[in-house]
């Protein structure tokens, strides 16, 4: 397997939807905070977004959940988040940090880290539920 397709989910026109990769992290916040912006909204990395900074703790750490990046294919660049944990209630998860900027608005990716998200749920042993 070459290297560029270690952690690919699915391609989708001119971007991949990938694993997330600690190399990402900074650019992830950037991405949320460029999406919040616009509605008034802080990025708040010690409070409502500290999950997008910790993604090992909140979604990795003992397969509660999973969380994706989005990199437009011609320029490399990261430009959308998306992934779901397990919340407090057993098998019951939520739809977490969909965010995609505005270059990758309009093509679907949305819909299509929605899937995967929620096949991913479904089919992961310890959950049931998606809420």
């Amino acid at each position: 397997m070459a290297q560029e397709e270690i952690g690919l989910v699915f391609r989708h026109e001119a971007y991949t939807v990938r694993q997330w990769t600690p190399s990402y992290r900074d650019e992830a916040a950037q991405v949320i905070k460029q999406c919040l912006e616009p509605y008034g909204l802080q990025f708040e990395p010690q409070g409502a977004d500290v999950d997008a900074i910790n993604v090992e703790e909140h979604y990795l750490k003992n397969e509660r959940g999973e969380f994706w990046i989005v990199i437009d294919d011609s320029n490399g660049r990261l430009v959308g988040t998306g992934g779901y944990y397990e919340v407090n209630e057993p098998g019951t998860v939520e739809i977490r940090k969909m965010y995609l900027l505005s270059q990758a608005r309009g093509k679907k990716l949305g819909r299509e880290i929605l899937k995967v998200s929620l096949v991913s749920a479904k089919y992961s042993p310890s959950r049931n539920t998606v809420k």
